[in-house]
């Protein structure tokens, strides 16, 4: 939580947070209610971005085009680079119910395209459906993370949060499983009992289920609650990233802010690039078919869930900050025991990658979810939309880079390798973290 010392130090940019809430006065069981409706119109839209991603992936794998991956996760977040102003600007202009509910109608739109896109093979089509649910999910996520301080008081944020948390990875987790399961068993299943080419019925269930799916949350989305405005008469930002780089200016005057910013930033950028990695490892370098890779991944954002379930608990017991080091560390010792993978023998060599891939998810829960309650919590509520859009802005681009990398790395090393490279990456910034935090203790 922003501290009186940083308020103190910035008064015209980050006063303190206030302790009172409107969501004190309201019945417990109601607030609930509209988490509930709200969490699950994120939960749906994240599980078809998971669900398409991984599907689309898995099938580019298959084919050769492993860089098509990096493709994807590039093209999915260049919005974010273009209208994270806008985005923050629609959270705090308008209520924010009215911002879930048209992005979720984009959600849809960007569905049947990507429906067809895989029905037909057509990797434009694929990408226009990635450009399109990245332009959702940017202007979808400062509404979405903007409403938490909305419906809570700030000592129940990360514990909202942990919730929220646990609600994605489970959506995510649920996504990248059936990918597997629908481009493998599904596909054969319906085959024995209709008939038909089993690549193409594969990709027409796939299509089938993420638009089926936008359409359950485009009706979930109607009950997400109802707020006034923050910022009725806030004026649009016509110079779009120049106004981000502005807001994250101001975000750089408060120093654990700023790190936490940076660090959410941090954990998602190696998430996406875990997600290139692990594929070509689990279907090039040991071979273990779709769903055995998908569930690789599953098996990390499991850990992700665990891990930010732990932050939620301890979020009252330990400054939030002392985890972020140890946490660092532990995941960066992790990624780096993946680099002897070969060393281990044949028939252990599945069951130690999961063990290995769900422990540094629960060391990245532990950083990501205390990070993100300090950002959600930091500034005023007037401005909350504009720095949480200037956050998805850091996070559009750490997800290109870790595309722009994930592309190097699978070309010039093995998959095994790729994860050495990402452990020093972590403990570098670990070592980063350590000294800034010591130099704020300081001051």
């Amino acid at each position: 939580m922003a501290t009186d010392a940083n308020a103190t130090a910035s008064p015209a940019r980050f006063p303190a947070v206030p302790t009172a809430n409107p969501a004190r006065e309201r019945p417990r069981d109601r607030v609930q209610g509209k988490f509930a409706a709200m969490a699950a119109a994120y939960c749906l839209g994240v599980f078809n971005d998971s669900f398409y991603k991984q599907s689309c992936m898995l099938i580019a794998v298959g084919l050769g085009l492993t860089s098509m991956q990096g493709a994807i996760a590039i093209v999915f977040i260049l919005p974010y680079l273009v209208v994270s102003a806008p985005a923050g600007w629609l959270a705090d202009r308008f209520p924010k119910r009215y911002v879930v509910i048209a992005t979720k109608g984009l959600e849809l739109l960007a569905m049947v395209l990507g429906a067809l896109g895989v029905v037909l093979v057509s990797w434009p089509l694929v990408l226009a459906m990635a450009f399109t649910m990245g332009l959702q999910s940017c202007l979808f996520s400062p509404a979405l993370n903007g409403s938490v301080p909305e419906l809570f008081p700030p000592a129940q944020v990360t514990p909202a949060n942990s919730v929220l948390k646990a609600v994605m990875v489970a959506a995510v987790l649920l996504g990248i499983a059936l990918a597997g399961i629908t481009l493998e068993t599904g596909g054969a299943l319906v085959v024995a009992w209709l008939g038909g080419e089993l690549a193409l019925t594969s990709r027409v269930l796939v299509a089938v289920t993420v638009v089926g799916v936008a359409l359950v949350g485009v009706v979930t989305s109607l009950a997400t609650p109802t707020r006034p405005a923050a910022a009725p008469t806030k004026p649009f930002p016509w110079t779009g990233p120049l106004d981000t780089l502005r807001e994250l200016r101001s975000v750089a005057d408060d120093r654990l802010l700023l790190v936490a910013t940076l660090l959410g930033t941090f954990v998602w950028t190696v998430g996406s690039l875990q997600a290139m990695l692990v594929n070509p490892l689990g279907k090039l370098e040991f071979r273990w078919g779709d769903t055995a890779t998908s569930g690789l991944l599953a098996a990390e954002m499991v850990g992700v869930a665990v891990g930010g379930g732990l932050a939620g608990a301890l979020a009252r017991r330990f400054s939030w900050e002392r985890r972020l080091v140890p946490a660092l560390v532990t995941m960066a010792g992790l990624l780096a025991s993946l680099g002897g993978l070969w060393l281990v023998p044949d028939a252990a060599r599945y069951g130690v990658t999961l063990t290995v891939l769900f422990a540094s998810g629960v060391a990245g829960g532990l950083v990501l979810v205390p990070c993100e309650a300090h950002v959600q919590l930091g500034p005023p509520a007037e401005r909350r939309g504009a720095v949480l859009s200037a956050y998805g802005f850091l996070f559009g681009l750490g997800v290109v880079v870790s595309g722009l990398l994930a592309n190097l790395l699978n070309a010039l090393v093995a998959p095994t390798l790729g994860f050495v490279a990402t452990a020093a990456l972590t403990l570098g910034l670990a070592t980063v973290v350590a000294v800034v935090l010591r130099r704020e203790d300081q001051s």
